[in-house]
């Protein structure tokens, strides 16, 4: 049975912990707009309604009838009156056009300054808008302006929390800048509530249709699980698709490169092989052109979204062409897996993913006597290949750890490899494929992909350098079967990591607990001891986190230890180590770092804290968050990890003793 939209809303005081005022001080949803909503498909009821609805506001008709009059729609002689536009154009296309404006009019358009761009904000809006009636017009969806609808109100709470929020958008996207990860979980650390909850809960509350409110909530998020009938998961799909797409044609709803993760329910309701996407990118090109004006804003051209469609294309061409000589190479390729029928797992009696990696090269190489493979990884900063392991039995004057290959538009082999999980027989198509053979003094190369949860996490590579015997296809294809085991032996490998991870984690923080923190600690003492390196601590102490924990509550300083843990981590080195000690304290194990590096840590750590609470203090008003810090170093006297441990505790009471907000030493 379908779950109830409301039950997955968040609750009023969540919403308002977040706002700046009471939910009913804030203003109404336009009246205007509502009725606009309300108007059916009967054209011969809502034609007379939807002018009389438009004309009752002067200033929202005269703006209406300055785009119908646009160059865009090519009107032969000025039109005059909301009844001749809908006459012209039709109840639905000026119902369309009239709601945006009122929108933008109302809501979007009075803004808080330049950190969150509402223009830039409307113009995504507007886009996904006219992809959304596209799309669903395209897959007979039975309600095509509800769609558009949905498309024009998906992002409407990031303009509710950047007008009402105590931390306001423009101020969040400022701060996302210095963390990664996906927005809509920055805006759930920072904020407190994520745009898609804040919007269907107002869209809710504005006695919105339900299946508009649910595809608001879940257009970011997996909803496989909650059952949804057809026409429901259909408009969810299509929301998400649509966001995904202008995201990646370069129309986001910020400024900002990250875009939005499709969720994978979207490919079993929008089968991508049903769109004509060509058709749908020039019908929204066409309703942009129409609206750009008014607004005063630009797009991407027509020309743009067709080479990037040809691209994809020529793409699936590809793809169709390897399949029919994989197929044609299938009875080889059984012979082959026959032959790897004992090898394959081999490699695998080891949860060590170097070891593992090592084994499988080598039951390649002895399984096809090839003279060369290696695996290689992606590096997504600087997109390239670099090969991280390899088995090498030529001659050839090659650094191979040092080789980098290049992935841009011309490397297209290995981004097929990447993109369609496919083996690919590298023979020089591109400049840049033609760079890499010739590093690597062959003329051609194997690629296969491994991929681990359905997500690439390397590629193979294999040559015949030195015997210049020609690479086969079928055998690439079998060897794609051994990677394919290598991927689930990393995985596994990886959730065994993952398992002594979480038991030496902190449950509510993700930081070191205490006896990790412990253990790391006895270690670099005795290092320290012995002269092989410097040690220092800083123990942290969340100031007034009591009467902070006592005015706002438990889950509000659960959020604010996360929050400070996760600044202490991001701004940590990899050989400083964090660890939750108790309660709101934590403990730094500083390894290599004497008494001076340690306080600069420390003062480092206090103004990252202090920043985060200038960001917060409207959230949590009369609370300035920080932190008080004690540094102690390591010195001969010093007997015991726990007397290092006291000496850093008693420095912090005395940064407490001295107005909190301060690093001191012991």
């Amino acid at each position: 049975m379908e779950q109830n939209v409301r039950s997955l809303l968040p609750s009023r005081e969540q919403v308002e912990s977040v706002l700046g005022r009471r939910v009913n001080e804030l203003p109404p949803f336009p009246l205007v707009a509502l009725k606009l909503l309300e108007i059916t498909r009967d054209d011969r009821k809502s034609s007379a309604d939807i002018a009389r609805v438009v004309e009752a506001d002067p200033s929202i008709a005269a703006k209406t009838l300055r785009i119908v009059n646009s160059a865009a729609y090519g009107a032969l002689r000025q039109i005059s009156s909301i009844k001749h536009a809908v006459v012209l154009l039709g109840v639905l296309e000026i119902r369309a056009i009239a709601l945006a404006v009122t929108l933008f009019e109302n809501i979007v358009r009075p803004g808080h300054g330049a950190a969150f761009d509402r223009v830039f904000f409307w113009k995504h809006s507007i886009c996904m808008a006219a992809l959304c009636r596209a799309m669903a017009q395209e897959l007979r969806f039975p309600d095509p302006e509800e769609a558009y609808v949905a498309g024009l109100l998906h992002d409407i709470g990031k303009v509710i929390i950047d007008s009402y929020g105590k931390v306001r958008y423009g101020a969040f996207i400022a701060a996302a800048q210095d963390h990664n990860g996906a927005l809509v979980d920055q805006e759930d650390r920072l904020i407190g509530l994520r745009h898609d909850d804040a919007g269907a809960y107002f869209c809710d509350a504005w006695q919105m249709p339900e299946r508009l409110v649910r595809a608001i909530l879940l257009h970011h998020r997996r909803f496989g699980h909650l059952k949804l009938n057809q026409e429901d998961a259909t408009l969810v799909s299509v929301v998400a698709l649509s966001d995904f797409i202008t995201w990646n044609q370069g129309v986001g709803s910020v400024n900002t490169p990250r875009q939005p993760v499709l969720s994978p329910e979207v490919a079993s309701h929008v089968r991508l092989d049903q769109l004509d996407l060509q058709s749908l990118m020039a019908r929204m090109d066409r309703e942009m052109r129409s609206t750009a004006d008014y607004y005063g804003f630009g797009f991407p051209s027509s020309e743009n979204f067709r080479e990037s469609l040809l691209r994809a294309n020529i793409d699936l061409g590809q793809k169709n062409a390897r399949y029919f000589q994989l197929h044609g190479n299938l009875k080889k390729e059984l012979e082959t897996f026959s032959r790897l029928k004992e090898s394959i797992t081999r490699p695998h009696r080891s949860l060590d993913p170097k070891a593992i990696l090592s084994g499988t090269l080598e039951t390649i190489q002895q399984s096809f006597d090839f003279d060369r493979v290696f695996a290689m990884k992606v590096d997504p900063v600087h997109r390239h290949l670099t090969i991280v392991q390899a088995m090498d039995r030529t001659n050839l004057d090659v650094d191979l750890e040092r080789l980098r290959i290049r992935l841009d538009s011309s490397a297209s082999g290995f981004i097929d490899c990447l993109r369609s999980h496919v083996p690919i027989l590298i023979s020089g198509r591109t400049p840049d494929e033609v760079r890499a053979l010739e590093s690597l003094k062959v003329t051609e190369l194997g690629v296969v992909p491994v991929a681990s949860n359905n997500k690439i996490v390397g590629i193979i590579g294999v040559d015949n350098a030195a015997s210049q015997d020609p690479l086969q296809l079928s055998d690439l294809s079998a060897v794609a079967i051994v990677t394919n085991e290598l991927g689930i032996a990393l995985a596994n490998a990886k959730t065994v990591e993952e398992i002594k991870t979480r038991a030496s984690r902190d449950g509510l923080t993700n930081v070191y607990n205490r006896a990790s923190i412990d253990t790391f600690l006895k270690e670099a003492f005795k290092a320290a001891q012995s002269g092989e390196t410097r040690l220092s601590l800083a123990m942290i102490d969340v100031d007034h986190f009591k009467r902070f924990n006592d005015s706002f509550g438990h889950l509000a300083g659960d959020s604010i230890l996360k929050l400070v843990a996760g600044t202490l981590t991001k701004f940590s080195r990899s050989t400083q180590i964090v660890g939750r000690y108790g309660g709101e304290e934590f403990l730094c194990v500083l390894n290599g770092t004497d008494l001076e590096a340690a306080l600069n840590y420390g003062e480092r750590m206090r103004r990252k804290v202090e920043d985060l609470g200038h960001l917060l203090i409207k959230r949590f008003p009369g609370y300035q968050l920080s932190i008080s810090v004690g540094v102690a170093a390591y010195e001969p006297e010093v007997k015991s990890p726990a007397a290092l441990i006291d000496r850093a505790d008693r420095a912090m009471y005395q940064a407490k003793q001295g107005g909190r907000n301060r690093v001191m030493q012991a």
